[in-house]
This record gives structure tokens, C-alpha cells and sequence, in this order.
């Protein structure tokens, strides 16, 4: 994220940042459901396109230091309700 973005984003009301947290996520990460194959010979999800990834770190990672802590935990929870486990997105690579 560069300066410009950066102070975009700072600017947004917390509500609008989490908005913007979960855009971004969604984008590039998915559900391994919904797009990966699973083998239970293999120990499950086959991870074609990397992970798995968890919703914290991969947040934290590219919101670190813009966003608070809180709220890049508060989104990586929501998202845990989902999946616990996350790939990228096929289109992403």
C-alpha cells in the first residue's frame, strides 16, 4: 500500500476500513470448499494455489501498521467463523 492509499485509507470511517479489509481479503483468498480438490488419502484439502493461510496473519501482513490491531483482529475473527483455513484464489496467482 503506498502513501496515497495509506492516508485513503485512514481517512475512512472504521466501519469502511473493516469494509476494505474484507474486499481486499475476499479478492484473494477463498473458502478451500469452494474451489480446491480434496483427497482424505492425501489428509484433505490439496492446497494448489498455496496455504493454508489464516486470516490473521495474511490481514496483519498487508493492513499491519495502517490498521489497528483491533480491528485486523476483529475482521480475521469473523472470518475464523467461516474457515479457520484459507487458499488463495485461483485468479490471484
Amino acid at each position: 500500500m503506498n502513501q496515497n492509499d495509506q492516508a485513503t485509507f485512514n481517512k475512512l470511517s472504521l466501519a469502511d476500513q473493516k469494509a476494505e479489509i474484507l474486499d481486499w481479503f475476499n479478492s484473494n483468498y477463498v473458502d478451500p470448499v469452494e474451489c480446491l480438490p480434496f483427497e482424505s488419502a492425501e489428509g484433505g484439502y490439496q492446497y494448489i494455489w498455496g496455504g493454508p493461510y489464516e486470516a490473521f496473519e495474511v490481514i496483519d501482513g498487508r493492513f499491519g501498521g495502517i490498521a489497528s490491531v483491533d480491528l485486523i483482529a476483529e475482521v480475521a475473527d469473523e472470518l475464523n467463523e467461516i474457515c479457520v483455513e484459507w487458499s488463495c484464489r485461483p485468479e490471484s496467482d
